[in-house]
């Protein structure tokens, strides 16, 4: 009778020394995935103004050039990016984009890589009413018992085909080495709900502090990389994006913006920066400005 309890201590003191050894590998663990972790940087910028543009026409997929003061305004962009590290460079193939892209590039000190062109991140096709004034389009859409811009005229992509060619391109850039945001977008929602009070923090910042340039300051410093994204695209397209990243994802927005922020069209090269820190399982995001346009000021 005396070697059960023997016995059963000797187990319980047996599980306790696997616990301890348990704790202590998923320590060692946590640490080294903090120390896997990866900031990748992302600056998304609109198109400079066309003639269309000033005329509040609709463009689409009409292949329409910049005018003189889009061309001002890419090149005030670029001043302002000038000594930004970029590893990867994106454009829509639409002329109003890769020029403004290449007009961002030409003032760059950092020896930027080339442009890649890539149709996912073209306008939004706006089907039979590309051409046609801005007014007319409203008038068209409450005719047909719908509003701007979720009335899709005929042969224009729904809002949900523009979001879904964005979202997949948003989703297909990660480090080297890390596992596809597809399998830690499912985690980020909870993520994002433990973290809320260290996003709110971290994301109290003055909208006029500037661009971050070489890839040193600004969002997370855990990482042990960095790289920085410059994509190139236009206003409806990235609405779209936006909208996935802060009303799907739950990206916060800095500062005191409300709520509908990402609903707003960014004005002609608009700068839009976003950090995403990766580690082995999940990823967070942070919005560290939105439609930031203050190097068009003055024109």
């Amino acid at each position: 009778m005396s070697e059960r309890p023997a016995e059963a201590c000797k187990q319980q003191e047996q599980k306790q020394e696997k616990d301890k050894q348990e704790d202590e590998q998923e320590g060692k663990e946590t640490m080294m995935g903090a120390r896997r972790r990866v900031l990748m940087k992302f600056t998304f910028v609109r198109h400079g103004e066309t003639k269309a543009n000033k005329e509040r026409c609709i463009q689409g997929h009409t292949d329409i050039p910049l005018c003189e003061s889009g061309e001002e305004q890419a090149s005030r962009a670029g001043e302002r990016l000038q000594d930004v590290v970029f590893s990867r460079v994106y454009a829509s193939d639409l002329c109003r984009a890769s020029a403004t892209c290449r007009r961002i590039l030409d003032k760059n000190t950092r020896h930027p890589p080339p442009i890649i062109i890539d149709k996912r991140l073209r306008e939004r096709n706006f089907g039979s009413v590309e051409g046609l004034g801005f007014e007319e389009v409203l008038k068209l859409a409450e005719a047909n018992g719908s509003s701007w811009p979720s009335y899709s005229p005929p042969g224009a992509e729904t809002l949900g085909e523009v979001q879904a060619r964005l979202v997949a391109f948003f989703k297909g850039e990660k480090p080297s080495g890390q596992p596809g945001q597809e399998s830690a977008e499912a985690n980020m929602e909870e993520e994002n709900m433990r973290n809320e009070a260290k996003e709110k923090e971290a994301t109290q910042k003055k909208p006029d502090e500037g661009v971050d340039e070489g890839g040193d300051g600004g969002g997370d410093g855990g990482g042990e990389a960095r790289e920085h994204v410059l994509v190139v695209s236009h206003g409806a397209a990235l609405r779209q994006l936006y909208t996935h990243l802060h009303r799907t994802l739950g990206c916060a927005l800095p500062g005191t913006l409300g709520p509908d922020a990402p609903l707003r069209l960014t004005p002609n090269t608009g700068i839009s920066q976003y950090t995403v820190s990766y580690s082995p399982k999940t990823y967070t995001l942070e919005c560290v400005r939105i439609h930031d346009n203050a190097h068009t000021q003055g024109m």
